[in-house]
Formats: C-alpha cells, sequence, structure tokens
C-alpha cells in the first residue's frame, strides 16, 4: 500500500462512524468464514455417511410376572411363563371326559365320547356335544315300560326273561301288567327232580304219570 493511501485509511479509521462500519465489516467476514466452515464440516459428515445424532432406540416394555411354579401345580403347568392346564395328567375314565380346572385338579364330567356304551337303550351318543340324545330311527326312545315288559316298536310288551328265577321246575312269566306269575314248568329241571320216578314231562312243561 502507498504511503498516500495508508494516510487516508488512518484517518478514517480515527473517526467514529468509519471505524464502526470497519468493525461491522471485518466481523461479518469473520462470522462468514465461520459459517462456510461449519458448512463444510457438515456436507464432509454427510460424504463420510453421518445420518444425523445418534438417537437411543424406544426401551421395549418390561414382561409381564413370571409363572409361579409354587401356584402353578397339579395338572397345569408353566410354559413360557403362562401357567397352562394339561389333561393328559388326569386320570382316564370311560364315559367320562378328562378336565383340567384352574386350581390344578381334575374334573371328569360326563361324556359319551369317551367309550362305547355309554348311552342307555334307544339312544345314541351326539359326538357334537358327548351327550346321549333319543335315537331317531328307534320308536322306543323316551318310552318307560315297568317291571318285566319291555318296548318293542313303540309299545310295552310282556318279557319272560325280566323275571326273576324261580329255580327248578318252575318258570315265571310276565303278565301284560308287568307283573311275573310263577308256575310249574318240568322243562327247567331234571325229570326225576320234577316229575318224579315214573312220570314224564310233556311239552308244555307239565308232568304226566306217576
Amino acid at each position: 500500500m502507498e504511503d498516500r493511501a495508508f494516510d487516508e485509511f488512518v484517518k478514517r479509521l480515527a473517526t467514529g462512524r468509519n471505524r464502526r462500519a470497519l468493525l461491522k465489516a471485518a466481523f461479518g467476514l469473520a462470522g462468514a468464514g465461520v459459517i462456510g466452515a461449519e458448512l463444510d464440516t457438515g456436507a464432509e459428515a454427510a460424504r463420510r455417511g453421518y445420518a444425523g445424532p445418534n438417537i437411543p432406540p424406544k426401551p421395549e416394555p418390561s414382561p409381564g410376572p413370571s409363572c409361579d411354579p409354587n401356584t402353578c401345580y397339579g395338572c397345569n403347568s408353566c410354559v413360557d411363563n403362562v401357567c397352562v392346564g394339561d389333561p393328559t395328567d388326569c386320570y382316564v375314565h370311560d364315559c367320562m371326559a378328562s378336565v383340567c380346572d384352574p386350581d390344578g385338579g381334575c374334573s371328569y364330567p360326563f361324556d359319551c365320547r369317551h367309550g362305547s356304551d355309554c348311552c342307555p337303550a334307544h339312544h345314541i351318543c351326539d359326538t357334537s356335544t358327548g351327550q346321549c340324545e333319543c335315537n331317531p330311527l328307534d320308536k322306543c326312545c323316551n318310552v318307560e315300560c315297568s317291571n318285566c315288559l319291555t318296548c318293542l316298536d313303540g309299545a310295552c310288551v310282556p318279557d319272560n326273561s325280566l323275571c326273576p328265577d324261580p329255580g327248578a321246575c318252575f318258570a315265571m312269566i310276565c303278565q301284560p301288567d308287568g307283573s311275573c306269575n310263577e308256575v310249574v314248568d318240568c322243562r327247567t329241571g331234571t325229570l326225576t327232580e320234577c316229575c318224579g320216578q315214573s312220570g314224564t314231562c310233556g311239552a308244555d312243561g307239565q308232568c304226566s304219570g306217576d
């Protein structure tokens, strides 16, 4: 810088107004340099793969209480921290289902699906419910016959086989009212026992001769 130009610069700097303007200009240049440096630094970081500040991951919810073997017992057991029942730990009974109850005990409700002869006569097993129901093809379902009477095609008829055994030389005949009548019948015992040494037993079960 020439001497004359330098003197002129010093005079302007000596005045307050010019000094403030020069300071503003100087600070402006300095700030621009800092901002530029920051921009350059950010651009360089982006080129290196920096995607921003490190944000901590979202915390996972804490698991619930663990299954307590002290309260989950019997036919129950802890599976994946859950107390679940296992009916296979219960006994097996014909015509009953095995159920594991929440308290660890077993219950056995009727279920005709767990047996072959669970339903009474004239009934069939409903496989959807495990309960017995009337056989729609059987006319005797829900027909009640008393004593020695039995149902046949929806009507009650006598059945001698349902009367008690009277012993040798006698027979029981079922009456239409359901009562059993005892009669002599030599066909139910030995000849000598029922008809004597010289007697004979007829086809009708009656003895003849001495």
